[in-house]
């Protein structure tokens, strides 16, 4: 299909960046450029040349290296792109940067040069923290996260108890949020996840372990976040943990269902309605502490937050 597209568009107007694996093999440190050679080889047996060839490795390319991949590979020596380890996720577009990639997709589709140099600021930072001459520098804010990010070494566990703690991508937007959180209050993060039906009763009979284990890792949080969910399995796990935390003064903070069990465990343990609970775990509740809202679908469950 790129091939395909490639044909259509004229290389001109298509990119192809490769990204390939550059191994340090054993005590000499000797970077091993087969395996990036034999992936390019079999790009263009499909009939696909890369324009740009990113070499991830544990260090930065050496220049023998990086002449040695230009050769075989047939890639201009300084579209060759080390993309080595780095100290956080955050120092990555800065890594591209110095190397200039920018200009050289730039050039490559013709586009003007003044896309590469004028970068809008990706965050709007205080002017105390940002340098004079930061306006001045392209990625000078971007820098300012990575600074801060390494400088992060005082660790806060946060426990996320979910329905969906075995996809954790169904938390992705949440995950984001927790690590950008503990990066602006100067804290390494460490996420912790906990399966909410693990830590109900009903695991406790069955699986006894499963269920020590569980409240083990939750009783190490300095706090605990419930996202959202829908369905009722979990949700007694999620009564229980709100508990757990107003008993025990840990923060916590309930998203969606997590804020609705969170009302729930705190009328039937506070107000005494042992029976309280949400019309949409339960139609029949005596005690309907959380109710659907009159404009909202009581039958559509994804995008409708209560």
């Amino acid at each position: 299909a790129l091939q395909q597209m490639k044909f259509r568009v004229g290389h001109g107007n298509f990119l192809m960046v490769h990204l390939g694996m550059v191994p340090v093999i054993g005590a000499t440190g000797e970077q091993k450029t087969k395996p990036c050679q034999h992936s390019v080889k079999i790009l263009r047996e499909a009939g696909l040349k890369p324009d740009i060839l990113m070499c991830r490795s544990e260090v930065p390319l050496e220049e023998g290296t990086r002449k040695k991949l230009s050769l075989f590979c047939q890639v201009p020596t300084n579209c060759v792109i080390s993309m080595h380890d780095v100290s956080n996720l955050y120092r990555v577009p800065l890594l591209l940067a110095e190397q200039e990639v920018g200009p050289l997709i730039c050039e490559h589709l013709k586009l003007s040069k003044e896309y590469a140099t004028k970068i809008a600021p990706t965050v709007r930072l205080n002017k105390g923290v940002l340098s004079p001459n930061s306006e001045e520098r392209r990625l000078a804010d971007w820098e300012v996260i990575a600074e801060r990010t390494d400088k992060c070494q005082q660790e806060v566990i946060i426990a996320l108890v979910g329905k969906y703690t075995g996809n954790p991508d169904a938390y992705a937007s949440v995950v984001k949020a927790l690590q950008h959180a503990a990066m602006e209050a100067g804290l390494k993060l460490k996420l912790t996840w906990v399966d909410s039906s693990s830590l109900e009763p009903n695991t406790q009979r069955v699986e006894p372990g499963k269920y020590a284990e569980a409240w083990e890792v939750l009783k190490k949080a300095n706090g605990v976040l419930v996202p959202g969910g829908f369905g009722t399995r979990g949700i007694e796990g999620k009564i229980g943990t709100a508990g757990y935390c107003r008993a025990n003064n840990i923060p916590y903070l309930g998203i969606c269902v997590g804020l609705q069990t969170a009302i729930i465990e705190f009328a039937r343990s506070q107000v005494g309605w042992e029976a309280a609970n949400s019309t949409e775990f339960d139609e029949a509740t005596p005690h309907p502490v959380v109710v659907f809202l009159p404009e909202a679908s009581t039958t559509v469950m994804g995008g409708t937050m209560r």
